[in-house]
């Protein structure tokens, strides 16, 4: 007869000193605790050395083939590992080096980091001084991480550096035997083993879903890869975290987040996800993937790919667009195909969980390729092939897919990015990477239909019905009024007025405050002589920063600002240099110049406009 009951023991790292080998399964996310986890362990540690028992949670596990799948517990349980190989090393305690040894082997390994595997291995042995180094970690060969996304070397590169992290620790506190005693002997957990039979993945969904541990693509991951074939799982594993792994960029251990005096306001400026930032690493060696970070979440890449997926394999599933967008509600979003795509037979299930992830890697590589990331280093955005590295008649090409995604990032009033979906299916399917024509017509059209779920969900019920439809720009149809017209149409104009001009030097960036070239606090003086400051004529987009320069200032005064701003948008450049040669720009203004005013803003209005419309019209 089957036991029901999880086996339950109170266990110090002194009882497992015998057989026992562990494993952190597939399905877990990549050991990530960092800087703060591990202080605050050790210095939970040392507070408590003279408690008989301290007791530090739950570790539950899962008897595989011999090995116990770490299923809950696994971050403090490879920092044990950790400390006790570092004081096992630095204090020669044979005891805890018995915990994290095993016939010369790491009693801890990875189901499918082998290279992490390898390098637990080494650390077994290393010595101080040995080579280049000082210490032990310092394993070059197994840590260095270059150009490469090896999840394995980046997982050991966050190992080394909590190493060095435990390191500086004990330097700072003094510790005796009586410590190391506590260790082994008084740190206690409860060891749970699951009943014999039990579903590994579902226990694993069980006990993470209602808490704050797991992210909910971890759960999506988790019961994905239970779909695939066992011998396939690794394969398919490092293919979704190889798609996931810069999303993960900011759980580097001693990655700070620091902010540049000049950039807070535009930080503060932006309803989107502070692009204005850096990290900085003194210890880690980061990849190239660690200086970027996407312009999406993870799981609002998922929700895409998942649109993206059934579009593109309606023939062969029987399930419906999801009926929301929302990544707070993933695990919902992804309901009916986790129901009924998982939950069929065997083979079924397989195909479709390998197909959705070998998608995934499709979908990944074309946002790689094709789509804006955030450059960390710069406080940028760009494409990750680097400008400089094209030939030189494509350069123009890239400046202007920049520029235009620029815009459709920034004028965005949510993250959920609905363009970029659309875009995605469709350099997918002419299998090419950016296309400057998809992606204005694509943009007119959202713009005209709405930037809104059914207009997303349109495009993947019926993509050619979606391209082919007439979308005319009437200016009758829209109010450039002031509190009337949408943020939107200023980015717009700043990426027409790029088009027409072609300023190398201007790059369109988030602004949300909506400014009054000509002063509000004499609004009443232009309205006695016929001009209304409140229409798009007299209207610039800038930013918080821009706008605490501009203020109440007379138009003189703006102008001097304006002078010295290094990126000044287009629009505001176009509607001073029209008033400068007019001989506009002046404190004061007797009844020929309002005349002259009054045309020249008129001027400048039809001229706006008039270039909004050949750019939707002439298409």
């Amino acid at each position: 007869m089957r036991n029901e009951l999880f086996t339950i023991t109170r266990k110090t790292l002194n009882d497992l000193t015998n057989n026992e080998l562990f494993v952190i399964p597939a399905y877990q996310r990549p050991y990530s605790w960092g800087y703060d986890e591990i202080t605050k362990l050790l210095n939970d540690l040392q507070e408590n050395t003279k408690e008989s028992i301290y007791f530090i949670g739950n570790i539950i596990t899962i008897l595989n083939e011999g090995k116990f799948d770490l299923v809950d517990g696994q971050q403090r349980f490879t920092t044990l590992w950790m400390i006790s190989l570092y004081l096992s090393k630095k204090h020669e305690s044979n005891d805890l080096f018995k915990f994290c040894s095993l016939d010369g082997k790491s009693r801890l390994s990875f189901a499918i980091r082998d290279k992490t595997n390898e390098y637990l291995d080494k650390l077994l042995t290393s010595e101080e001084n040995a080579g280049e180094s000082e210490n032990f970690w310092d394993l070059q060969d197994s840590i260095l991480v270059n150009d490469s996304q090896d999840p394995s070397l980046v997982q050991n590169q966050i190992i080394a550096t909590n190493f060095k992290t435990i390191d500086q620790w004990f330097h700072e506190n003094i510790i005796d035997d009586s410590f190391l005693k506590f260790i082994k002997s008084n740190l206690t957990f409860e060891f749970l083993i699951a009943p014999e039979g039990t579903d590994e993945n579902n226990l694993f969904i069980q006990i993470n879903t209602n808490g704050t541990q797991l992210q909910h693509y971890d759960i999506l991951k988790s019961e994905l890869l239970n779909a695939v074939e066992e011998d396939k799982r690794h394969e398919y594993s490092n293919k979704w975290e190889n798609c996931s792994a810069i999303f993960d960029c900011k759980s580097y251990s001693d990655l700070k987040l620091s902010f540049t005096k000049e950039k807070l306001l535009d930080v503060l400026d932006s309803n989107e996800s502070k692009p204005f930032f850096k990290w900085k690493s003194t210890n880690v060696n980061i990849d190239s993937a660690g200086n970027y970070q996407q312009i999406i979440s993870f799981s609002t890449l998922l929700i895409h790919t998942l649109f993206i997926f059934i579009k593109n394999n309606r023939d062969e599933l029987e399930i419906s667009l999801p009926k929301i967008f929302n990544t707070d509600k993933l695990l919902q979003v992804f309901g009916e195909f986790r129901n009924d795509i998982i939950g069929v037979d065997k083979y079924q299930r397989n195909k479709a969980a390998k197909d959705f992830i070998d998608c995934l890697t499709k979908v990944k590589e074309q946002l790689n390729s094709s789509i804006i990331f955030s450059d960390l280093q710069n406080y940028d955005f760009g494409l990750l092939n680097n400008l400089k590295n094209k030939e030189q008649e494509n350069k123009e090409f890239y400046k202007s897919i920049e520029q235009l995604q620029r815009m459709l990032y920034h004028s965005n009033n949510d993250t959920t990015h609905y363009w970029l979906g659309i875009y995605l299916d469709l350099l997918l399917n002419l299998q090419r990477t950016n296309d400057i024509d998809i992606l204005e017509k694509l943009d007119n059209i959202i713009s005209l239909k709405g930037n809104t779920f059914n207009t997303y969900k349109s495009y993947f019920k019926n993509s050619t019905s979606f391209l082919n439809q007439t979308n005319v720009f009437n200016l009758a149809d829209y109010d450039f009024t002031y509190r009337r017209f949408n943020r939107y149409w200023f980015y717009k104009l700043e990426y027409v007025l790029w088009k027409k001009y072609e300023n190398d030097q201007s790059k369109i960036v988030s602004r949300t405050s909506v400014e009054h070239v000509l002063p509000q606090i004499q609004k009443e003086k232009y309205s006695e002589n016929n001009i209304d400051i409140d229409k798009i004529q007299n209207l610039i987009l800038i930013t918080v920063s821009e706008n605490s320069g501009f203020s109440d200032k007379n138009i003189v005064e703006k102008n001097e600002y304006r002078k010295r701003l290094i990126n000044p948008p287009l629009k505001m450049t176009k509607l001073f240099t029209d008033l400068d040669k007019n001989e506009l720009i002046k404190e004061s203004y007797d009844e020929i110049s309002f005349f002259k005013l009054k045309q020249t803003l008129k001027d400048h209005e039809d001229e706006m406009l008039l270039l909004l419309a050949q750019h939707y019209n002439l298409k």
